[in-house]
Formats: structure tokens, C-alpha cells, sequence
């Protein structure tokens, strides 16, 4: 009887790295959708006969996003610009329907000077940025956290807050207390972000509150990691800032627990 030759298990796949993508600029979540967006608004023109049959899409896409927005293509874009160019490129797929309703949440918010729909999805999106990199740091392996730091003293910090994390009776902070906050900073106890918490913060807070609860979230992970107050509180313990949270106020603020339970 032969002996049939034993084969060698085949080699995992190896995962793509992952784009590098600076603050402030769109990642993944929104240039895919605006991709697919584009190619659909590229195919629709191009059976209208307004783009030749073999005009390169990439090309096209590039040409419409310098067009709409004025920057160079969807990764050189910011958040700020993810629903001007949705909005563009369902223009140019004929709905017209989705497009102006895309349109609509451009622009000014409220009557508030500097409170606009792009620049509250940017703090909503650093919100829950920084929230996911504190979750990150302590839920990540020692030997993961090796690999994802550059030096020895690098690691040596992130280790240090990781530690300092896990070492706190309640553990990391979570979603629950971004809602928290929100109800805190709106005065308004009922509030329901939905299960999009960043949709909902930016729908639902205005470039003042987000700010105030960026502010909050960064200075209580801050203290949660271990990190040395060089001040950064300072603010809130004037005689202006307790004043303004004084029981007395015809719209006071509610007292907000130190930690609170996942939501």
C-alpha cells in the first residue's frame, strides 16, 4: 500500500495593514460608503452618456471630490466633508430625495455663532475616539501592546497606564458614561443618543456641550490612567466654575457618579 505524501497546511493569509489615518481626516467608515456612493453616481452618468464608456472611474471620483470639496481624494478628505460629497455624488446617481436631505445637515446647526453640523460630527468622532483608545489600552494584551510601540519607553507608559487601569476597582470607562455626560452637559435627564452614540451626540448636542464633554472624557481618562494633573482642572475649581454649579441656579446642573455602568 503507498504512502500518500502528507501536505503542508497552508500559510494564514496575511491581513492587510491598516491605514494610517490622521486626526481630523476620514477613515474607512466614510470613505467606503462614499466610494460606493461615487461608483453608483459613475455608472448613472455614464448610461445618462455624460462619461464616456471608457473613462477611468478612480479618475472620475477624484475629479468630483476636487470639485465638490476641493481636496486632492476621499483620504485626503476631513470628517467635515463626508456629507457635502454624499450629497454630491447622489446628485450625480439621481437621488435626488436622499441627496437634499444629506444637504440639509451641512451648514449651521442652530443660531449659535459657531455651532454647525461639520464641526459637531468632528467632536462626536473624537469623542468616541478617545473613548475607543482608552477601552482599547485596557482590554489589549501585554504582547500586543509590544507590538503596536515603537521604543522600550514607549511601551514602558502605555504599560504603566494600562496597569493603572486595571487597577482601578471599576476598570475603564465606558459608553455609559458618554451618555452620562451628555445628559449632564444638556441638562436634560431623558436623554436617548440611540444606539449610534456618535450620530446621536452629534444630532443631539451642540459644538458647546461637545466640546465641554471632549473636555471632561479626556481629563477623566486622564485620571483613570494615571496621568499627572498639570493643571488641566484648574478651571473647574475657580469660584466662577463652582458658582455655576451651585444648587441655587434656576437650571442647575445634576451631580454626575464618578463611574457608571456600561450601557
Amino acid at each position: 500500500m503507498k504512502k500518500t505524501a502528507s501536505r503542508k497546511a497552508a500559510k494564514p493569509a496575511k491581513k492587510a495593514p491598516k491605514r494610517f489615518v490622521k486626526r481630523g481626516y476620514m477613515g474607512s467608515t466614510e470613505t467606503v460608503p462614499l466610494a460606493i456612493a461615487a461608483r453608483e453616481a459613475f455608472d448613472y452618468q455614464r448610461h445618462l452618456g455624460n462619461v464616456d464608456d471608457q473613462a477611468d472611474f478612480k479618475a472620475w471620483r477624484h475629479e468630483q471630490v476636487r470639485a465638490c470639496v476641493g481636496r486632492d481624494g476621499l483620504t485626503d478628505c476631513l470628517h467635515k466633508h463626508f456629507k457635502p460629497l454624499l450629497a454630491h455624488f447622489q446628485t450625480l446617481a439621481g437621488k435626488d430625495a436622499e441627496a437634499f436631505a444629506n444637504s440639509m445637515q451641512t451648514g449651521p446647526a442652530s443660531s449659535k455663532p459657531g455651532d454647525d453640523y461639520e464641526q459637531r460630527r468632528v467632536l462626536a468622532h473624537l469623542i468616541m475616539e478617545v473613548l475607543a483608545a482608552h477601552i482599547w489600552l485596557a482590554e489589549v494584551s501585554a504582547q500586543e501592546l509590544a507590538t503596536q510601540t515603537e521604543s522600550t519607553a514607549a511601551y514602558q507608559k502605555l504599560r504603566a497606564r494600562r496597569e493603572a487601569i486595571r487597577s482601578h476597582p471599576d476598570g475603564a470607562i465606558r459608553e455609559g458614561y458618554i451618555v452620562s455626560l451628555a445628559r449632564s452637559k444638556t441638562r436634560r435627564r431623558d436623554l436617548n443618543l440611540g444606539r449610534d452614540l456618535k450620530a446621536g451626540l452629534a444630532d443631539r448636542c451642540n459644538v458647546d456641550q461637545l466640546e465641554q464633554i471632549r473636555d471632561t472624557l479626556i481629563n477623566r481618562i486622564a485620571a483613570r490612567e494615571g496621568i499627572e494633573d498639570n493643571g488641566r482642572n484648574k478651571s473647574q475649581k475657580s469660584p466662577a466654575a463652582k458658582a455655576a454649579c451651585s444648587p441655587h441656579d434656576l437650571a442647575p446642573r445634576f451631580d454626575l457618579p464618578d463611574d457608571l455602568p456600561e450601557f
